[in-house]
């Protein structure tokens, strides 16, 4: 309880005024609540003015008490002790930072006396490696997050080269940016290893991702990527079968390094005796290890490391709808297309990236098989689509076409529903498979078993009627459903054709 006539003023940061007022009755608890409300009190007052005043005490160098010598000119740069010991938790009264610029030296005290920085994409990363050395952490996790939040096949290699060179220096703040790094191009291995970034990266670099359980590849592509980088840095084109010896002994020098983090057991033993071999960089006990693995794998144990099989790639790899939490669709999609390797599918289209209009659809995926039509209904999580080995094409009125392969599917992405598994309807009816109008996008059966119209996220026109031409292959009784309502709209809807499919 205060006593009649005081006043409590609370410094709280909501905007540009920060006084919270508080007073008991009495004549100086009114005064002053008129006074503040006449703003004769500086609006500036509170935190406003306490960073003000830290960031002049900054520039007074008068009274600073430490001297820091930064960039290789060992340019002086003072401050108070006190401020940083108390602000930065891996302060160690190192005074010297030949490495580190002025300006981003400046940045970071800055930084450390009033919380507050203006971000620069071209020094982001040097500031992040200062403010690990200092300890001060918030900052470090803030430009982490905005160079991972950031990351695409361009830059990655850049960001990922630059913490593992810190890293062998001793800055284990880096292990966050290298996970990340490794992450991102682990799940989206095919795209980024075929970028001209990958070529240039450093020995460390391509063992550093090579190692990584997550990069999501077959590992003959794997070795591909490795031998692709060692071809380019020894500067032989030709393929392994045409080399002379001096091209051998040219890509060895890069090659031999790396190969022994390729797991090389589990590779194909064509591709083995074909690719890999003729380089004549496996050791030869390596290659009696990877004979004897194929004749007798039973005298291999599980935890050999050299037979870790790296986790499942991301099929469908630029997908907004089968993500990560997706990723068994994913898996049952390309086991349905019948692949025996791990088959890797490029998005043609996207309706929101190239529009809902049924013409958007026709001119990104006519002409163009097999494809696999992926459909998220809008609100839910449920998803359905369909796959075609017949091209789409515009027809004025609508046209049916036969399909033997053609079949759908639907998944309900509910972590917490009964239908845990995707489930497929083949066609039964095959000469009425496929429907092609240039008035709406892809159509799957007579009736239709699957309609998306055109719009189809501003109108309930889609529609399914199943089964017609299409049957679930299980027979269920009552049969099942590929869509949780009879009319939907679509929040997003995809069409993908195998990555190699040389006629996209």
């Amino acid at each position: 309880m205060m006593p009649s006539g005081t006043v409590c003023l609370k410094y709280l940061p909501s905007g540009d005024n920060v006084i919270a007022f508080t007073a008991s009755s009495g004549a100086l608890g009114d005064e002053l609540h008129h006074r503040i409300l006449k703003g004769i009190v500086p609006k500036d007052s509170g935190v406003p003015r306490l960073l003000k005043d830290l960031s002049a005490l900054l520039d007074d160098v008068n009274s600073a008490d430490l001297v820091f010598f930064v960039g290789a000119k060992e340019i002086p740069m003072r401050c108070h002790s006190i401020i940083l010991r108390s602000r930065c938790t891996a302060f160690r009264g190192e005074t010297r930072f030949p490495d580190v610029t002025p300006d981003v030296f400046k940045i970071l005290l800055g930084y450390i006396y009033t919380g507050k920085f203006n971000v620069d994409h071209n020094n982001l990363f040097d500031l992040f490696s200062v403010a690990g050395e200092f300890g001060v952490e918030d900052l470090v996790g803030t430009c982490e997050e905005i160079l991972c939040g950031s990351l695409d096949p361009n830059n990655v290699f850049n960001l990922l080269n630059a913490a593992l060179v810190a890293k062998q220096t001793g800055k284990k703040y880096m292990d966050g940016i290298l996970d990340r790094c490794i992450s991102f191009v682990g799940e989206n291995a095919s795209e980024v290893l075929q970028s001209s970034g990958f070529l240039t990266i450093s020995q460390n670099c391509l063992a550093a991702l090579v190692n990584a359980d997550n990069l999501c590849l077959e590992e003959e592509e794997v070795w591909r990527c490795v031998l692709r980088w060692a071809q380019y840095q020894a500067n032989v084109e030709t393929h392994v079968s045409c080399w002379s010896e001096s091209e051998k002994l040219k890509v060895a020098k890069y090659l031999t390094p790396v190969i022994s983090h390729v797991r090389l057991l589990l590779i194909d033993s064509r591709v083995f005796a074909e690719e890999v071999e003729p380089t004549g960089c496996v050791p030869m006990a390596l290659s009696l290890d990877r004979y004897r693995f194929a004749a007798l794998p039973h005298q291999f144990h599980d935890t050999d490391p050299r037979l870790t099989p790296r986790n499942s790639p991301r099929l469908f790899q630029s997908s907004s709808i089968i993500n990560n939490e997706r990723i068994m669709l994913g898996r049952k999609l390309n086991e349905w297309y019948g692949s025996s390797k791990q088959q890797s599918w490029r998005c043609i289209y996207r309706a929101s990236l190239h529009g809902y209009e049924a013409d958007s659809f026709h001119n990104h995926c006519d002409g163009i098989a097999p494809t696999y039509v992926v459909a998220l209904i809008q609100n839910t999580k449920w998803i359905c689509g369909g796959f075609s080995d017949v091209a789409w094409s515009r027809s004025k009125t609508p046209r049916y076409a036969t399909s033997t392969k053609a079949f759908l599917f639907c998944f309900d992405g509910n972590s917490s529903s009964s239908r845990a598994e995707p489930v497929k309807f083949n066609v039964v009816k095959k000469h009425f498979a496929l429907c092609h109008d240039s008035n709406s996008g892809p159509i799957f059966g007579a009736g239709a078993d699957l309609y998306i119209s055109s719009n189809c996220n501003n109108n309930s026109d889609s529609y399914s009627n199943l089964p017609h031409s299409y049957e679930s292959e299980n027979g269920t009784d009552p049969p099942e459903v590929l869509s949780p309502s009879y009319h939907f709209k679509l929040a997003d809807y995809e069409v993908f054709t195998p990555a190699a499919n040389p006629g996209s």
